[in-house]
């Protein structure tokens, strides 16, 4: 029984639910502290059950996102991972067909309770999950490009746990071209997407031909996107209070983020630089590690341009993820 629900624990790759609660949270953040850092606006924008069923329908996503991934890729699975639960025969296809359809069904009617928005917004997660899965993962670049706009699409999705007005708000500056809040709240989608890009292109290296520049391609997106969060963070408008200069509690919190961003970087470009100077698919695996459970870090830093405390929370979740990362480990 323990052996069958781990099984469905890896099929799932649930330890990725601290990523989507990592990419809910800081998306809600930056949108909330975009004009500032006073606490109240967190408990005045952020709508309690709409939040929770945002955190339950992108959770549910992404549970059927990769279910439908090891679904759509078992057969080559038997010949490249035979261990994994769908290509080892320990759970059926047709239950994991049925598990996903489950799952994608409930994310769409808790989406549902947000109203049209939740439908349409959900739903364009899902398609673009599925996009994904079925069609575009074999086509070079194209398939990493539209796994960022997935985790694009989610942030974009997060915004719904704010109230309505807000979120109103939100997506009409997201439509102009302007300069302030407009570039901010843009700014986490595209960073995310590049990111999970970089890590996405990353991980087809692992099961495809590839050349050492493609590697440096993903890898330097990834570095690229840490570096950049790393100089925003610098700007942070806490950092830059005329009424409030900075006291030794900031310097510490800015030292403390900085060091983490630095350990960052550092985790990431040791096995991505062993990969490229081996070339060989065997070292691309933990370059790939190393990228999703950055994916959580980078969101911190990110966050804690926009408030130093949720910065702090959403780093936290790093600590979860690995351990879980560890007892459900994919084959």
């Amino acid at each position: 029984m323990l052996v069958g629900m781990f099984d469905w624990l890896r099929l799932s790759r649930a330890s990725g639910l601290f990523t989507v609660t990592a990419n809910i949270v800081t998306a809600v953040t930056v949108a909330v502290y975009v004009g500032g850092t006073d606490p109240r606006h967190l408990v005045r924008q952020v709508a309690l059950p709409e939040a929770v069923w945002v955190l339950c329908c992108g959770g549910l996503l992404l549970l059927s996102g990769m279910i439908w991934n090891d679904w759509a890729d078992v057969e080559r699975d038997r010949s490249l991972h035979p261990r994994r639960p769908l290509a080892s025969g320990r759970i059926a296809p047709f239950a994991a067909w049925l598990a996903a359809l489950l799952l994608s069904s409930s994310a769409l009617l808790i989406a549902a309770l947000l109203g049209p928005r939740g439908v349409y917004a959900a739903g364009l997660v899902l398609f673009l999950a599925l996009l994904y899965n079925f069609l575009t993962k074999q086509i070079a670049y194209i398939g990493s490009l539209t796994m960022g706009a997935v985790r694009a699409a989610l942030a974009l999705f997060a915004l719904l746990a704010l109230h309505p007005d807000f979120f109103d708000r939100a997506w009409a500056a997201l439509l102009t071209t302007g300069p302030g809040v407009a570039g901010d709240l843009w700014c986490y989608p595209l960073l995310l997407a590049a990111y999970v890009t970089g890590v996405t292109l990353l991980s087809e290296l692992e099961s495809r031909r590839g050349r050492r520049c493609e590697l440096l391609l993903a890898g330097g997106l990834v570095i690229a996107v840490l570096v950049l969060v790393l100089l925003r963070l610098l700007s942070a408008p806490w950092l830059h209070d005329p009424l409030r200069p900075p006291g030794t509690m900031t310097l510490v919190a800015l030292g403390l983020f900085l060091a983490v961003g630095g350990w960052t970087l550092w985790r990431f470009v040791r096995p991505w630089w062993t990969c490229v100077r081996s070339a060989r698919r065997d070292d691309v695996g933990p370059a790939v590690a190393a990228g999703l459970g950055g994916m959580i870090l980078c969101d911190g830093l990110i966050a804690a341009r926009a408030h130093p405390i949720l910065g702090l929370a959403v780093l936290a979740l790093f600590g979860p993820y690995l351990l879980a990362s560890a007892m459900v480990r994919m084959d």
